[in-house]
């Protein structure tokens, strides 16, 4: 058989671009570890529920997501960057059964291709990489994989990928259902104009069965497992489906207009999109929708279908004509470019182009725009962080149960739950009234005590002051009654262990550069170039304030970098260090100007303090009531010397 290089170039196309974007995701997903932003409830319980899988498969959440039956292995290494990169690579691999699809609806290979392209353009596909870890992120490949081999009447493969495809998330057996149903319907109706097929029938009346069994199976056993409790959340009960329809529906024109609203008219396809409308309407009330749909968990519930139904759509809008065979390449050329599917998809790749500059985060006006994913600051992660702190997670028995961390911090899992709940702040119903003996959760109104071996926290997080209480509640009431010594500090990040009172077993110090963009400007101060500056100061005037951190016990060097225009011995500055947003001095010192040794010249200038507690909202503040001439600030610089 003669291979014909030409007719491979849409599939090399499309293999070059599965491998970018793969390795795209891959490297994103994993800097989202690295920078210690993911999340316990996102990703952390995903892999805690995998491993837990183990030793009690009907726990659950493995009847929530029965495909973990089929993709344990993937939880057995305990490694985050294999299970984020696994995700990373079969959401991509949906380029291929689309591309086949495609082409075998629309017979024209590089109008398939344009439509796989868009497929992974489009932005709403954002949400199911971003999302840490989805099982049912996994559906859309998998529907698509399995309408392939029904088009191609593979049945076989097929029933069993449609079944794979519902399993993701139990209530997404829906789906298989659905096709079923309409492929009986279809069958029937063809039975009447003697086109009966009784293979196709036969195939669809498995199916409806078998995934119609299994749905009912898995919520008879959600049942008893009490998962459709949880699931109530999910029902309407009085809720206005037209409350801000204004954002609702500005979502509906970003995730439509992208595919000129074709697939909104597909016969076949148009009954899918139900449970995503249910979902937008009924469930998705706030008025951040528009910035934060993107990464919502919701993607997968129509993703696959706005695609099928855009091909569907396609093909009966333009019937093919019969036109004679082209006799020279360009003539050949110019039919393709003249054909009206061509023209539609490549209007359709064109536009979900310019969506994905901006709603992507790998696009370049991301940034800028009101769904900021803000993959700068994501992407940039401090390896010596997150070092540091496998390090100080190495110190905790990796048997114990009996664990309380933040929620960006899922690097403590997997490992044994007490009582069957993560100890999580921002998560787990801690009631308000902690003291360092009694630590009560509120479970289904009955409260119980665990016993808390080990508290990790982060204090560079916003999670950190998270949710009520908080990491910094428990730390400061902890480590304060003299119950809890500090096990392990370094970059900010703190290990507490019950009843320890010896040495610290592993130290960094914590080192931190603030520029006078993470400080505020007074009211008579002004900010130009990196420096802030005040001028013949009369009046008691705060210079500068700020930067609201958080600090662990320990000794600090703060050293202020400052210049003035005159050094008078009458000019006098306090530096100070404040604690919850200024309202508590902790330490201050007086400047004279007679300190600075040269004037227009910056100098640098170190108070040392000793800090006994967690503090948060710390300050490191700049105040006058007589400065003739100039004060200026640079920068901020700390380093922890010592150990508390």
């Amino acid at each position: 058989m003669e291979f014909n290089l030409k007719d491979k170039v849409p599939l090399i196309i499309l293999l070059l671009i599965f491998a970018s974007f793969s390795i795209i995701w891959s490297y994103i997903s994993l800097m989202r570890v690295y920078s210690l932003n993911i999340t316990v409830s996102g990703f952390g319980m995903v892999l805690q529920n995998g491993w837990s899988f183990l030793s009690n498969p009907l726990n659950q959440q493995s009847l929530l997501h029965p495909i973990i039956f089929i993709i344990f292995p993937l939880f057995l290494f305990k490694s985050y960057s294999l299970v984020l990169a696994f995700q990373a690579i079969f959401i991509t691999l949906g380029i291929f059964p689309l591309y086949g699809i495609a082409v075998h609806v629309l017979k024209k290979k590089y109008i398939a291709m344009m439509i796989a392209i868009a497929y992974l353009i489009y932005p709403y596909i954002a949400g199911m990489y971003w999302f840490s870890f989805l099982y049912q992120a996994l559906f859309p490949t998998l529907f698509l994989t399995a309408y392939y081999f029904y088009l191609k009447e593979r049945y076989k493969i097929s029933l069993v990928l449609f079944l794979l495809s519902g399993l993701t998330l139990f209530s997404f057996m829906v789906f298989p259902i659905l096709f079923s149903l309409i492929t009986i319907i279809e069958c029937l109706y063809h039975r009447r104009h003697s086109e009966y097929d009784r293979v196709k029938m036969h195939f669809s009346l498995i199916l409806l069965i078998t995934s119609l069994s299994i749905f009912l199976i898995i919520n008879y056993s959600n049942i008893n497992a009490g998962i459709l409790g949880n699931m109530s959340m999910y029902i309407p009960k009085h809720i206005d489906p037209f409350k801000n329809i204004d954002y609702k529906m500005n979502v509906l024109l970003i995730v439509l207009v992208p595919l000129l609203a074709l697939p909104i008219i597909s016969k076949r396809f148009i009954i899918f999109f139900i449970p995503y409308f249910y979902a937008l309407f009924y469930i998705t009330t706030s008025p951040d929708i528009i910035p934060s749909f993107l990464s919502y968990q919701f993607a997968p519930l129509i993703i696959p279908f706005l695609f099928l139904g855009f091909i569907d759509t396609l093909q009966n809008l333009f019937e093919e004509e019969n036109i004679e065979e082209p006799r020279s390449r360009v003539e050949k050329l110019k039919n393709e470019l003249a054909n009206p599917k061509f023209k539609f998809t490549a209007l359709m790749l064109v536009l979900v182009i310019l969506f994905a500059t901006v709603y992507q985060p790998i696009g370049p006006f991301n940034q800028y725009s009101q769904a900021n994913f803000d993959l700068k600051q994501i992407a940039s992660a401090n390896f010596t962080v997150y070092n540091d702190l496998q390090r100080v997670i190495s110190l905790i028995p990796s048997n114990d149960p009996y664990v309380l961390t933040q929620n960006n911090l899922p690097e403590v899992y997997p490992r044994p739950l007490a009582y069957g709940l993560p100890l999580v702040t921002g998560i787990t119903n801690f009631t308000s009234n902690i003291t360092a003996t009694k630590i009560y959760i509120n479970n289904s109104g009955k409260l119980i005590m665990p016993r808390i071996d080990y508290i990790l926290s982060y204090l560079n997080s916003s999670w950190y002051l998270y949710g009520k209480p908080n990491m910094h509640n428990f730390n400061n009431i902890l480590y304060s009654s003299g119950e809890y010594g500090i096990l392990a500090e370094a970059s900010g990040i703190v290990l507490l262990k019950k009843n320890y009172t010896g040495q610290i077993e592993y130290y960094a110090p914590m080192k931190e550069n603030f520029n006078v963009n993470q400080l505020k400007a007074g009211p008579i101060s002004t900010l130009v170039d990196g420096t802030i500056y005040a001028t013949n100061i009369s009046g008691w005037q705060p210079i500068w304030y700020g930067p609201y951190i958080a600090l662990p016990p320990g000794v600090f060097n703060i050293t202020f970098q400052l210049e003035t225009s005159n050094n008078n011995q009458s000019n006098v500055l306090t530096l100070d260090i404040s604690n919850d947003s200024g309202n508590s001095v902790l330490f201050s010192i007086y400047v004279k100007g007679s300190e600075f040794s040269k004037i227009n010249t910056w100098q640098n200038i170190t108070i040392t303090f000793n800090n006994t507690n967690f503090l948060s909202g710390v300050e490191f503040r700049g105040i006058s009531s007589n400065w003739n001439g100039t004060i200026a600030i640079k920068g901020i610089y700390l380093i922890q010397v010592a150990p508390p």
